[in-house]
């Protein structure tokens, strides 16, 4: 990386950056294999990691106006091409496994409830689970919107979340993640921390903490576990199992070695046995009496697994998790893990630090105008809004004047992008601004000419060609959702 000056801290910093460079050339390679119209290649960000770049270098503080609509939430119906596997983990969005501990003195709380299919409400998952079960999920979502994961305060919904939910006796996530939104937010556990046991609500303390807010929720299709894994793949979610049997009580995962050394001596043959060890396919039911938190899925040896976080510490199962067995042939799934399946929503911040790139109004009565020394500035007379998801009025737009557009360009494909027309991978979760300077057509292949702030090193010299008449209405990347340009009245 001495090609862009990059120098490190310390030598562990720079093997680190040294895994980091190798993981995104194997991703260069591996695309270039298999895309045709443009190409990736190393740049100033094959160092970082792709939660650091996305951190760094995208968003927009902009408030969007009412009439041009708000971002939509995600479902599990925005996922079409389900990833093999998912760890969450991996990805930064789980905290360290807690321990609810005895918080709690019984197993049901009143008589046996029975899910319905008109309403999930009428089941109780018991003692505290509910609780840590729900702040896992906003972990997960706030940390996969924000960047930080930041450990949540469950002692605050026992204590404070009383309407519905009953603390130690009970109580059910979606219900939980209402009580979010009403009350504002969650604290942090260091702000309100684990008690183990019910206390005094101090949600309206003075001098409260920062909070973690959510804005909104959804439940995954009953028994139905495509849709739970589309879910999963966007982000951890609120399950309830049957985990009252003795099988899962005291289920360990893999076994030791020093256990195996024990029972043979041949351990060759023993290790290769271990792989198929630690998926979870024993005995229980789906009376759901347990709030947990699903953390991703995957395989191994032929075993597909959904990898859940449990509330019972790190001594438990697989340091604090279960490989559950996934594709049992069972709509259910095991344990009922389909049954009852929730998430929470975040509406992603657009704030960051292109903003100065994207185009800067001051409102000053009827002139708008930008400094450029403490004497001379540069005035406009007014602004106006594309129609949103109108490539056409786009065109027609960009044919007068360059425009500013914002786009998502959190993807790798972007993020290394070289040369050529741009028709790789991206969503519409607009989280970068830039400039649309002109467009035109190469061999074929219609193309948007687009300014980046990321230096001359970067695409064709700080340019990228994006594709157009894509078919879809907000265009590749949402190039055609939020694009407005300035007016400026001749002298």
């Amino acid at each position: 990386m001495a090609k862009h000056g990059k120098a490190y801290k310390s030598l562990e910093d720079k093997l680190h950056r040294f895994e980091l460079f190798k993981d995104n050339l194997k991703h260069i390679d591996e695309r270039n294999k298999n895309i045709v119209n443009y190409w990736l290649g190393l740049n100033e960000f094959a160092d970082l990691s792709h939660e650091e770049f996305k951190k760094t270098y995208l968003g927009l503080k902009v408030e969007l106006p009412k009439n041009r609509g708000s971002f939509e939430e995600f479902t599990y119906r925005d996922v079409v091409d389900l990833p093999k596997s998912v760890d969450w983990r991996k990805n930064g969005a789980v905290t360290a496994v807690k321990n609810q501990g005895s918080c709690g003195k019984c197993l049901w709380t009143g008589e046996k409830m029975e899910l319905s299919l008109q309403s999930r409400t009428k089941v109780h998952v018991v003692r505290s689970c509910w609780a840590f079960s729900t702040v896992a999920a906003v972990e997960g979502i706030n940390q996969i919107t924000t960047g930080n994961l930041t450990s949540l305060s469950e002692q605050q919904l026992i204590d404070c979340d009383t309407t519905q939910n009953h603390g130690c006796n009970g109580g059910l996530m979606d219900y939980a993640f209402e009580f979010i939104m009403a009350n504002g937010g969650l604290r942090k556990e260091d702000d309100y921390p684990y008690l183990m046991e019910e206390g005094t609500c101090e949600d309206k303390k003075k001098g409260q903490s920062e909070v973690v807010t959510i804005s909104g929720y959804h439940d995954v299709p009953e028994n139905n576990e495509g849709s739970l894994l589309k879910a999963l793949a966007n982000q951890p979610l609120s399950v309830a199992i049957e985990a009252s049997g003795r099988d899962f009580q005291f289920y360990s995962g893999l076994l030791q070695l020093e256990n195996v050394f024990a029972v043979v001596s041949y351990c060759a043959r023993m290790t290769q046995y271990i792989l198929y060890l630690g998926v979870f396919d024993g005995h229980c039911g789906t009376e759901l009496d347990h709030g947990v938190t699903a953390v991703g899925y995957g395989s191994a040896k032929g075993l597909d697994y959904i990898i859940v976080k449990n509330s019972w510490g790190p001594k438990w199962g697989e340091k604090g998790y279960i490989r559950m067995k996934r594709n049992t042939g069972k709509a259910e799934g095991i344990c009922g893990i389909n049954k009852m399946a929730s998430y929470p929503t975040k509406t992603k911040n657009l704030d960051a630090r292109s903003w100065a790139f994207f185009g800067v109004l001051w409102r000053s009565q009827s002139m708008l105008g930008l400094h450029l020394g403490q004497s001379e500035v540069v005035t406009i007379s007014g602004y106006h809004d594309v129609p949103e998801n109108n490539e056409g009025s786009l065109l027609k737009a960009l044919a007068n004047q360059p425009l500013s557009v914002a786009i998502e360009a959190s993807g790798r494909d972007f993020q290394f992008y070289s040369g050529g027309v741009f028709d790789g991978h991206c969503g519409t979760e607009l989280d970068h601004g830039v400039t649309a300077v002109g467009y035109g057509s190469a061999k074929g292949l219609d193309y948007i000419i687009v300014k980046n702030s990321w230096g001359p090193k970067w695409g064709e010299k700080g340019y990228i060609r994006m594709k157009r008449n894509t078919g879809k209405a907000e265009g590749i990347c949402g190039i055609n959702k939020m694009a407005s340009y300035p007016t400026k009245t001749k002298k």
